[in-house]
């Protein structure tokens, strides 16, 4: 799989939980935590039509480890 297949799979994932969320929720904020980051917070912006200040990426989460 090459890196432009990843990211297409990753934006229909992307695409289809959005219009979900727009369906269901349409009064929240989306955080987008997958890869890659920016192109994946833009799509979400997109798809979902909301304003700018209501979908936000997040980068570099620490997750603790044992």
């Amino acid at each position: 799989m090459s890196r432009d297949d990843l990211l297409k799979a990753n934006y229909d994932v992307v695409k289809a939980v959005v219009e979900q969320i727009v369906k269901h929720s349409p009064n929240c904020i989306i955080i987008v935590v997958t890869n890659p980051l920016d192109a994946m917070a833009q799509a979400a912006f997109r798809v979902s039509g909301f304003p700018k200040s209501r979908v936000l990426g997040m980068a570099a989460c620490s997750i603790p480890r044992a």
